[in-house]
C-alpha cells in the first residue's frame, strides 16, 4: 500500500507541476484531492559567503587601448595608470629626407576613443618616458600547469604588474584637462634634441632606421604616466602617430615643410601598467601575498574593478544540504546583486557582469553558462532610483544548483566580475553595499514542499 500511495503522491506532483510554476508566491499551496498539501515557497535565507579577491594575473596587452592618469577616492585608494608603447619607423622610401632639412617640430598625437573614469574636470599633466630596456612578453606569473592558467589568458602576454624601465626624465609633457567625449587628439611636444638625433640620423640614412627590429634596438618604446588629475583616460592605440617635422628648400629654391611618420605597435607589446594604493580603505589588507578579505572585515561592503583584478568571490557553504533536504523539489534559484544607485557618482556602475566558476586554487576557468541554454550568462544593470530603489544584477542559478547538488562543482567557487573584455581593457568597478549590517547579496530559491 505504502508504493501504491507514492505513486500516485508523484502522480499527482507531475499534473499539477505546470500550475506550480505560476504559484510562486512564499505560501501559496495546491492540494490534490485529500493528499498531503503541495507547497510552494520562496527562502532567501541560505548562507552566502562573499569576499572581495585579487586576481592573480590580468593580461592587459593587445587591448588596443592607452589608458592613461589617476583617481583617489575613499572607497578604492590610489589608482594609477600607465601605458608601455613600441613604435614602428616609417618605411625607407616614406623616410628620405631632402639634402639641407632642417628640424623643424617632434611630436606624439594620442587620439580619445572616448572611454574614462573619474572626474575628468580636474586639470591633468601627461609625461612620456622613453624606455631603457627591451619588452619581453611574460609567462603567466606562477606554476605553468594549465589548471593554473585563467581561462581569459591565451598565452604570453604583459600584464597589469608588468614594468619596464625607462628614463627618470621625460621627453615630453603636456598639461591639459581631457575632453574624452570629443573624439579629438592630444598634442604632446617631444623634446626637440632627440628629434634633432632622429632626423640627422635618417638624413645619413642610419641603419638603426632601416627595419623595424634594428629601431626597437634604438629607441625601444615609450611609457605614458600622468603626475595629476584625477581621472583615467582612454586613447586608441591603433591610431597613435609621431610625426618628424622639417624644412626645407626644393629645386625651385621654395620653402616647403615635410613630416616623416612613426606608428604605433598595438599588439601584444602594448599594454597597461596599475599602481594601486590602497593603504587609507577598508581594502588595506588586500595584497599580492593576501589576495582575500571577508565581508565582515569591510563593512559588508564588496568590490570588484577591471584592470586591476578585483572581484568578488562567492561561496554558498549550506547550500547542498538544503538542495538535499527530503521533499523538496527546486524550480529556480536565483541570485541577486544590490547595490546604492550610482546617479550623481563620477563612477558609473558597469553595464553588465559576469561569473567566472573558479577551481579550488582561485584560478577562473569557465564563465558561468546560461541557464539551460547555449552561451554565457551575462547579467545586466538595472538602475535603481534617488528615492529608495536599489540597482540591481540577476543570474539565474538553478542550473547551477543542480550540478553543485550532483557534485559537479565540488570544489569551486563563483566570482562576480566585470566581463573578459571589460576585465582586461577598462577600470569599470562597482562598489556593492546596501547596508553596514547586511550583504547586498542574496540567493532566492523558489521550491516545491511536498
Amino acid at each position: 500500500m505504502r508504493n501504491t500511495a507514492t505513486i500516485y503522491r508523484l502522480t499527482c506532483l507531475a499534473i499539477v507541476f505546470p500550475l506550480l510554476i505560476a504559484a510562486c508566491k512564499k505560501g501559496e499551496h495546491i492540494s490534490p484531492g485529500n493528499q498531503e498539501e503541495i507547497h510552494v515557497e520562496t527562502v532567501d535565507t541560505v548562507t552566502v559567503k562573499a569576499s572581495t579577491f585579487l586576481l592573480d594575473s590580468v593580461p592587459t596587452s593587445n587591448q588596443k587601448l592607452i589608458l592613461i592618469g589617476q583617481t583617489d577616492d575613499k572607497d578604492f585608494g590610489k589608482l594609477k595608470a600607465s601605458s608601455y608603447l613600441q613604435l614602428t619607423p616609417p618605411a625607407l622610401t616614406d623616410a628620405l629626407i631632402p639634402k639641407g632639412a632642417a628640424f623643424d617640430t617632434f611630436t606624439i598625437v594620442l587620439k580619445y576613443n572616448k572611454y574614462f573614469s573619474g572626474d575628468t574636470l580636474a586639470p591633468q599633466k601627461y609625461a612620456v618616458h622613453r624606455m631603457t630596456e627591451d619588452m619581453i612578453l611574460r609567462k603567466i606569473p606562477g606554476p605553468v600547469e594549465n589548471e593554473e592558467v585563467p581561462v581569459y589568458v591565451k598565452g604570453q602576454a604583459l600584464y597589469s604588474t608588468t614594468t619596464f624601465k625607462h628614463d627618470a626624465a621625460p621627453i615630453g609633457n603636456l598639461d591639459l584637462q581631457v575632453k574624452p567625449a570629443s573624439g579629438d587628439s592630444v598634442i604632446i611636444t617631444l623634446n626637440e634634441a632627440l628629434g634633432r638625433e632622429f632626423l640627422d640620423l635618417m638624413t645619413k640614412k642610419d641603419p638603426r632606421f632601416a627595419s623595424e627590429e634594428e629601431f626597437l634596438k634604438y629607441f625601444k618604446g615609450m611609457v605614458f604616466k600622468t603626475t595629476q588629475g584625477n581621472s583615467i583616460t582612454g586613447f586608441k592605440a591603433d591610431q597613435v602617430k609621431m610625426y618628424l617635422g622639417y624644412n626645407y628648400f626644393d629645386a625651385a629654391g621654395f620653402s616647403k615643410k615635410g613630416r616623416v611618420t612613426f606608428s604605433g605597435k598595438f599588439t601584444d607589446y602594448q599594454f597597461n601598467h596599475f599602481d594601486t594604493d590602497r593603504s587609507q580603505t577598508k581594502l588595506s589588507a588586500l595584497s599580492r601575498t593576501n589576495r582575500e578579505i571577508s565581508s565582515e572585515r569591510t563593512g559588508q561592503q564588496l568590490f570588484l574593478q577591471g584592470g586591476t583584478g578585483l572581484v568578488t568571490k562567492l561561496k554558498f557553504p549550506t547550500l547542498v544540504n538544503f538542495l538535499n533536504e527530503s521533499k523538496k523539489v527546486v524550480n529556480k534559484v536565483e541570485l541577486l546583486i544590490e547595490t546604492k544607485p550610482t546617479y550623481y557618482s563620477i563612477f558609473k556602475a558597469p553595464p553588465s557582469l559576469l561569473l567566472w566558476v573558479a577551481n579550488s586554487a582561485n584560478v577562473p576557468k569557465m564563465v558561468l553558462p546560461n541557464n539551460y541554454k547555449e552561451g554565457d550568462q551575462i547579467a545586466a544593470f538595472e538602475p535603481g532610483n534617488d528615492v529608495g530603489s536599489t540597482g540591481k544584477y540577476k543570474f539565474l542559478l538553478t542550473q547551477y544548483t543542480d550540478q553543485l547538488k550532483k557534485g559537479t562543482y565540488k570544489t569551486n567557487s563563483l566570482m562576480l566580475s566585470v566581463p573578459a573584455d571589460q576585465l582586461l581593457g577598462s577600470l569599470n568597478r562597482a562598489q556593492l553595499s546596501t547596508s553596514e549590517t547586511a550583504l547586498s547579496i542574496k540567493l532566492i530559491i523558489t521550491y516545491t514542499k511536498y
